[in-house]
């Protein structure tokens, strides 16, 4: 297929002209500083808009006021309005979750109904007052109150602040402004948004209301220049506490303001939410107290304060002891004098969603106490705080941390589950597997496509960017292991970077072509490699997950390679040859000889 074709699929699939494509396809290569090719760029961009999906040219938009019930493919652009906190569904054949959106034009407003995936933009910043919004391939139902509304759902997407939007269309669209209202400012019953830096956390907790029905809530302390005000979290609200740590910015929109036992409150029920602010306040530094290194935790420590690099994430766990349920969560932490690990617990085991490997974490107000194996642990409780990548706490990079913690090993002897082991060893063969996946552009998280549109798991709508791995087989003599390259690491190994990677696809339209292109370069290489093992029960192995490389010097001119295993011809032998033959088990070592030497 010609490029001009798949700039015109291009243009199909996401709504833009040509030129804008074209557009789009010369940005990508600036943001690169020229590395990336016009195959690289196409192919970055087909894989963004998802050329599979089908879908029709230029978008025509239905006035707001001429939206009837039962309609199908419909497409609005409004601006926000106001946005409502998701609501948890459970029903006999599904649960799930939905958020309201308020969109107006120049001719009326209307309920946008957001459905499970998309609802989590809600969450986040990205869904803001007064910004300009398109739906796509909506469908019309009739409200509550006997208005029709548009729900978005998986077949449906939501463009938020369009890049090339026609300004005629929208200049007449209503002036929708956020007003926040100081601390001191607020006054009894009225609704108002505010923000504020947290002071104190309050962890959910659950309650029976007088119908039945389970309800919870979470609080905190928060305070501008003008004073203190605390924050009550209702139902879906309270869910998003965990988010948030000691010392964060917060805005707060629609809470209703009451009168509590020692003051004003502000209470955010299911017209309003709470979220992360980039706002400046002008307020003093929070005292700093003593932040301990990992090797100085003793048993019995409370309100103890301590950082380190992240080694390891382990998922979140429930349990259930007695009457209680809860769950928790670990972090493996690193820094120059030693490892520990950190137990998250309840809420604040949600942490773990938006830390990655590497990431500096200070854990402020836990306490220490011995495992079951006699190991020390910090543990983090409700009344505890976790703040990831403070600006001032320096700990040294991870890659530097490992190696100085590191356990050498021969292969032979190492077991599942190890951690922080280093080996020794040559790579005897590289994995025929597509080499990039897609991860977020702001928070580096895996990322799916849904309904056409990109989603994090974090961060709500994402743009997508690109990372690359690569698995390999390493051998030291006493054993061979499979280790897995990610990221900066598979880069480092190849020589190749994503943009390198990502233009080969494009020109030759073969994912498998930058595995292919250096995989001779890389077999033989001997390497010293850092990283946990674990078992692959899919393919029935042990491997190591790196997290350091280090290339070191050939030890031999004649590297030996793989023929074949288990009694496996090679590709590269006629069928008729081996129609016969009695192939010995296990592998066939074939010296290279240049015969030009």
């Amino acid at each position: 297929m010609t490029s001009d074709a798949r700039i015109k699929k291009i243009s199909e699939a996401s709504g833009l002209s040509v030129d804008e494509v074209k557009g789009l396809i010369e940005k990508k290569k600036e943001e690169t500083a020229g590395l990336l090719t016009d195959h690289g760029a196409i192919y970055a961009l087909e894989k963004e808009y998802g050329i599979s999906h089908e879908e029709g040219g230029r978008m025509d938009f239905t006035k707001i006021s001429d939206i009837k019930p039962n309609e199908n493919n419909i497409n609005i652009v409004g601006v926000v309005k106001e946005v409502r906190p998701i609501k948890k569904f459970q029903t006999d054949k599904r649960s799930g979750q939905l958020a309201r959106v308020v969109l107006a034009d120049d001719k009326g407003e209307t309920n946008v109904i957001l459905w499970d995936k998309l609802a989590e933009l809600v969450n986040t910043s990205k869904l803001s007052l007064g910004k300009i919004v398109i739906i796509k391939n909506g469908y019309t139902r009739e409200g509550l109150d006997k208005k029709p509304e548009v729900h978005v759902g998986n077949l449906g997407r939501i463009i938020i602040e369009p890049k090339n939007i026609d300004p005629e269309l929208t200049k007449q669209f209503p002036k929708i402004e956020e007003k926040l209202t100081k601390i001191g400012e607020l006054k009894e019953n009225e609704v108002a948004s505010t923000q504020g830096r947290v002071l104190y956390i309050y962890d959910k907790s659950e309650f029976d209301r007088p119908d039945g029905r389970k309800g919870q809530r979470a609080s905190m302390i928060i305070e501008d220049e003008t004073g203190k005000l605390r924050v009550v979290l209702w139902d879906s609200n309270a869910d998003l506490i965990s988010r948030f740590s000691e010392g964060d910015v917060v805005k707060i929109e629609n809470g209703q303001v009451r009168q509590g036992n020692r003051g004003l409150e502000i209470h955010i029920g299911n017209r309003g939410r709470v979220l992360p602010s980039d706002a400046k306040l002008d307020l003093p530094e929070m005292e700093e107290a003593k932040i301990y290194k990992l090797a100085e935790m003793e048993e019995g420590l409370q309100n103890v304060n301590v950082a380190g690099r992240v080694m390891r994430i382990l998922p979140i766990k429930e349990f259930t002891s007695g009457n209680r349920t809860g769950k928790l969560a670990s972090l493996i932490l690193i820094d120059e004098t030693g490892i520990l690990r950190a137990v998250l617990w309840n809420e604040k085991a949600d942490h773990v969603k938006k830390i990655k490997q590497g990431d500096t974490v200070l854990i402020r107000s836990g306490y220490t106490k011995p495992s079951l194996t006699g190991e020390m642990e910090v543990h983090v409780p409700s009344r505890g705080s976790i703040h990831i990548n403070p600006e001032n706490v320096k700990v040294a990079d991870i890659t530097t941390l490992i190696n100085k913690h590191a356990e050498e090993k021969k292969i032979s002897d190492i077991k599942p589950d190890d951690r922080n082991v280093r080996i020794i060893g040559t790579i005897e063969d590289v994995d025929e597997s597509p080499i990039m996946f897609e991860i977020c552009r702001e928070c580096g998280s895996r990322i799916e496509n849904v309904a056409g549109e990109w989603l994090c798991d974090i961060c709500g709508e994402a743009e997508p960017a690109y990372g690359m791995v690569i698995s390999c087989g390493v051998s030291d003599g006493s054993g061979d292991i499979r280790a897995v390259f990610y990221r900066d690491l598979a880069e480092q190994l190849t020589g190749l970077s994503v943009t390198d990677a990502l233009n080969l696809i494009g020109e030759t339209g073969d994912e498998l072509a930058p595995v292919r292109q250096v995989r001779d370069g890389i077999v033989g290489k001997s390497i010293a490699i850092t990283g946990n093992a674990r078992y692959n029960d899919y393919q029935d192995k042990l491997e190591l997950v790196v997290s350091s490389l280090e290339m070191l010097p050939s030890t031999s001119k004649t590297p030996k390679k793989s023929v074949s295993k288990k009694g496996t011809p090679p590709d590269d032998v006629p069928e008729e040859v081996l129609r016969d033959a009695d192939l010995p088990e296990g592998d066939i070592e074939v010296e290279e000889i240049k015969l030009d030497e």
